[in-house]
């Protein structure tokens, strides 16, 4: 969802067609293929340079091989006077499907990164509007909100670290 992935699928009967991520998944064990068709590929547009820092976290009772309660993606990449050129943000377990929204990751685009702290809240309210959570609703939107704030103030005071979790 963050990088929007594009997910290749194949049928003999009408050859090979390209569904961009957030078009596939459909909602829970629900996704756009056809009963004919396989998946071939994931086209994944990223290199390097795409972005300056990501944060992932995850919230399950194991990091590895359990159903995550809640899952955080995010990444950011600015221009060499500090201004947001890209943000992207995205939650699983809050929904039917991720959550994401170019809308308000518009919010950030545009911004010096010493601007950061005072938009988070608007940030973090506009996604919490997106969350609609079936089990532990306040949980999953203050852990959300936790996690985004913590990425954007660690970006917004740190050059040097990528990866953040």
């Amino acid at each position: 969802y963050l990088l929007d992935a594009i997910v290749v699928v194949e049928s003999l009967a009408r050859g090979e067609r390209e569904i961009p991520i957030s078009e596939f998944i459909l909602k829970l064990k629900t996704v756009a293929i056809e009963k004919d068709e396989i998946i071939t590929k994931v086209l994944i547009p990223y290199d390097d340079t795409s972005f300056d820092a990501f944060f992932y976290h995850k919230i399950g009772r194991r990091h590895a091989n359990a159903i995550s309660k809640l899952t955080l993606t995010s990444a950011i990449k600015f221009s060499s006077e500090d201004v947001v050129l890209d943000f992207r943000v995205a939650t699983t377990a809050c929904g039917v499907k991720t959550n994401r929204s170019r809308e308000v990751e518009s919010l950030l685009i545009g911004h010096k990164k010493s601007e950061i702290p005072s938009l988070i809240d608007s940030v973090t309210t506009a996604f919490d509007a997106l969350l609609t959570p079936r089990a532990m609703p306040e949980y999953r939107k203050e852990s959300t909100k936790k996690m985004i704030e913590d990425f954007l103030l660690k970006v917004s005071h740190n050059d040097e670290q990528k990866f953040y979790e």
